[in-house]
């Protein structure tokens, strides 16, 4: 039986803990063939971010090229974008009215868990123009919410603020001033649900 097939278009972590690395363990746990599509090399480790480079355009849109040309890709995740150009490709290409649409999950990867900045305004701006609308689903943690959104709010005020752009919302780690852990599903229109 042939596996069915998701790409991964995100960054590396040297560590192997996020990014790529996480991406097509999880993939292959599930037995499901993982593509993947490098917007930026990071050295990292459990301390930190030390460095990124950023893949350029061109090179990001040849290998989702070569991807999307060859594998019946079913689904579709992203993780660290790097550049608002990445972000505005992967929504044109991929997402609800894109070249090729499939479902596509977005983890808006902008802050990583050092703090390190991993995506600026531009990125942010062409998030929430472009990608979060024709996202399938789209999973911040509290810090990525409060980015996207410009101001912290409580984690159901945030899922709600985010699925009023226009995209269902699984706001994860719940509220971390609230000392609860919960999760929060939103759908446009429609009043959020924890998910303890």
């Amino acid at each position: 039986m042939t596996p069915r097939v998701a790409v991964s278009i995100a960054g590396t972590d040297s560590g192997g803990a996020a990014g790529l690395a996480a991406d097509l363990t999880t993939y292959a746990s599930l037995g499901v063939h993982g593509a993947c599509v490098v917007t930026a090399v990071t050295a990292q480790d459990t301390l930190g971010v030390r460095s990124v480079h950023r893949v350029p355009v061109p090179e990001v849109g040849a290998q989702l090229d070569a991807v999307l040309d060859d594998l019946p890709v079913a689904a579709a995740k992203t993780g660290m974008l790097g550049g608002a150009a990445v972000v505005d490709l992967v929504a044109g290409r991929l997402g609800r009215g894109g070249d090729q649409p499939v479902p596509l999950v977005v983890d808006p990867v902008l802050v990583a868990t050092s703090g390190a900045e991993l995506g600026d305004r531009a990125v942010i701006a062409a998030y929430r123009r472009v990608l979060l609308p024709v996202a399938t689903v789209v999973t911040p943690n509290a810090d990525e919410a409060e980015a996207l959104l410009g101001r912290r709010l409580p984690a159901p005020d945030a899922a709600t603020a985010l699925a009023d752009l226009g995209c269902t919302v699984l706001l994860t780690g719940g509220d971390p001033d609230g000392g609860e852990c919960t999760d929060w599903w939103a759908v446009p229109g429609q009043v959020p649900v924890a998910l303890p």
